[in-house]
Order: structure tokens, then sequence, then C-alpha cells
């Protein structure tokens, strides 16, 4: 869904803060699935910019149940 800042902003919106996102998105799938994200978990993304020429950075975290 996005790096330590969106996890932390959607978090502290889940649990009842007002939370706001001031940063660049690329206009990718990255991005839209971010700003869709941030969106669902009511963080303001007015002072989002969005650009067609940068490229969205993501990161996959796996976590492994041990056994």
């Amino acid at each position: 869904m996005g790096g330590p800042v969106a996890v932390a902003l959607s978090t502290f919106s889940n649990l009842g803060g007002r939370a706001s996102y001031l940063g660049g998105l690329g206009k990718d799938d990255n991005g839209r699935i971010i700003k869709k994200t941030l969106m669902m978990f009511k963080v303001d993304i007015c002072s989002i910019i969005e650009k067609d020429t940068y490229q969205t950075p993501f990161s996959i975290v796996l976590v492994q149940k041990k056994s």
C-alpha cells in the first residue's frame, strides 16, 4: 500500500486521528493504489502532487509464520 509514512498515516487515521499526506506520487499503478488506499482510510490527500514523469516507489514485505 505504500511506504512507512503512508502506513503510519493510515493507521493513525484508522485509530481516529486526523492525518494528511503531503508528497508526490507518480501517475502510475502504484501511485493510484496508494492514493486509493489513503482515501479508504480517510487520510486527507489534498496536498498530493502527481507527476507523469515520477515513478512511485513501492516495497513488498513477506511474513512467514514460524513453524
